[in-house]
């Protein structure tokens, strides 16, 4: 498996043609061509939300940001520290009580110092770590997680001539586990949280471009944490009856996404008068209850 390292690197190998199975840093996952599983779900909204994640490819939002450091405790500890900076808990408390704020002096010289680095408060790393040890000791973990498996996998291919990209947080040679932070991760928690953020086109996407390489992969899984304690965990995949619906939007989002590279054209939401019926019920889906990583 070949490995990037810098921009450079993968200037060079986006001339060569990227293509196949990568080790490199989220952010230059970010910004190597192909379209993202996220994209897709962006285009299902309205086109003109894929045209602005193009423009901006190495833009990093707050929830990505949040998940790249679980993901780091989990996949890739060795490296941790030079990556990451932590300020002790003590250095960010008032002097009448209570703490300081990321957006205080006291955090914003400290990230000065550290330029480079990711800056996390000490009782946050905390917080973090204890969510990872509570997936690590489930049993699920002994049994799907191998040694033998690799983590933060990048697949560069192409499905129906449109160029793709996916990367997964552990791949071994018959599955693949996204890990998960959630205010719920109960059954019924994540149900919810497949029909708002469509865990059901992430799960498909992967399976399609991670199958050009692996002929026996056939099993995707989320591994789930609450962000609170206990920090309890759910573990889940979605049904194949439910994939079939999203193989099909995945092909077609793809096609129009490429339409819409071709002919410049992104059109929103619509231009037209839609009657809302805004009745309420009990089944009405939180969207602040789940964030998607």
């Amino acid at each position: 498996m070949k490995v990037i390292l810098n921009k450079k690197e993968l200037d060079q190998e986006i001339k060569k043609g990227l293509y196949g199975l990568y080790h490199m840093p989220f952010d230059l996952y970010l910004q190597a061509p192909g379209i993202s599983q996220s994209m897709v779900k962006d285009y299902l909204k309205a086109a003109r939300l894929v045209k602005s994640v193009l423009d901006a490819r190495d833009e990093m939002t707050e929830a990505m940001r949040v998940g790249s450091i679980f993901d780091d405790l989990i996949t890739d500890e060795r490296s941790f520290k030079n990556k990451y900076a932590i300020i002790k808990s003590e250095e960010m408390s008032k002097p009448g009580g209570g703490y300081y704020t990321k957006s205080a002096n006291v955090f914003k010289n400290f990230e000065k110092k550290n330029v480079g680095k990711i800056c996390l408060v000490e009782s946050e790393l905390k917080k973090f770590k204890d969510m990872r040890d509570s997936l690590r000791s489930s049993p699920m973990w002994e049994r799907l997680i191998k040694s033998y498996g690799d983590y933060q996998v990048c697949a560069f291919s192409k499905i129906e001539g449109v160029p793709v990209k996916a990367r997964a947080d552990y791949l071994c040679g018959t599955h693949i586990v996204d890990f998960k932070t959630a205010r719920n991760a109960s059954e019924e928690g994540f149900k919810r949280a497949v029909s708002t953020y469509r865990y059901d086109i992430q799960q498909a996407f992967y399976l399609e471009v991670f199958g050009k390489f692996f002929e026996n992969i056939e099993e995707f899984y989320f591994f789930v944490v609450e962000k609170k304690k206990p920090y309890l965990t759910g573990f889940y995949t979605v049904s194949r009856a439910s994939m079939e619906t999203a193989v099909e939007e995945i092909y077609d989002s793809l096609h129009g996404i490429e339409e819409c590279i071709n002919t410049d054209i992104w059109p929103g939401y619509g231009d037209h008068i839609v009657t809302l019926d805004v009745a309420r019920n009990k089944d009405e889906i939180q969207e602040d209850e789940y964030e998607q990583f």
